[in-house]
C-alpha cells in the first residue's frame, strides 16, 4: 500500500468514526503505511470493513494487521473493490435515510478535503 491508498482508507474511517480527531495526519499516514505497507489494498480494505462491522471504536493499524493475519485475508477473503476501480462497494455504515450514492459522494468529498488539508500543510506530497 502507498501513501495515497492509506489516506483514502483513513478518510473512510473518519467518515465512519466522526468523533475521532486526527491530531497529526502526516504521522498517522506514515505509521499506517509502515505497519500495513506489505499488504494489498484489498486485504486492508477487507480488514477495515470487518472492523467497521464489528467495532464501535476507531482501529489501530495493529488491529487491522492482526485481523488480516488471523483471518488470512490476503489469501482467503473475497477481493474488496479497489479504491481506484470506480466500482461502488456496499457499506453497512450508510446512515438511515441516506442513499448509497450520497454516502459515497460524501466520502469522496471528505477524502478530498483531508488530502487538500494535508497538502496545504505539506503533510503529503503526492499527485491526484
Amino acid at each position: 500500500m502507498n501513501n495515497k491508498e492509506i489516506t483514502q482508507i483513513l478518510a473512510i474511517l473518519r467518515a465512519n468514526y466522526p468523533n475521532v480527531k486526527i491530531e497529526n495526519p502526516s504521522a498517522m499516514v506514515k505509521t499506517w503505511e509502515m505497519v500495513l505497507g506489505e499488504f494489498s489494498t484489498e486485504a486492508v480494505m477487507a480488514s477495515v470493513k470487518s472492523h467497521m462491522e464489528h467495532s464501535r471504536f476507531f482501529p489501530t493499524p495493529a488491529e487491522i494487521r492482526e485481523n488480516i493475519v488471523r483471518h488470512k485475508i490476503v489469501l482467503e477473503a473475497p477481493k474488496a473493490p479497489a479504491l481506484t476501480s470506480g466500482k461502488k462497494a456496499k457499506c453497512t455504515a450508510i446512515p438511515d435515510g441516506m442513499s448509497e450514492k450520497d454516502f459515497l459522494d460524501a466520502l469522496i468529498e471528505d477524502q478530498i478535503a483531508l488530502e487538500t488539508e494535508m497538502e496545504k500543510n505539506n503533510f503529503l506530497d503526492f499527485e491526484r
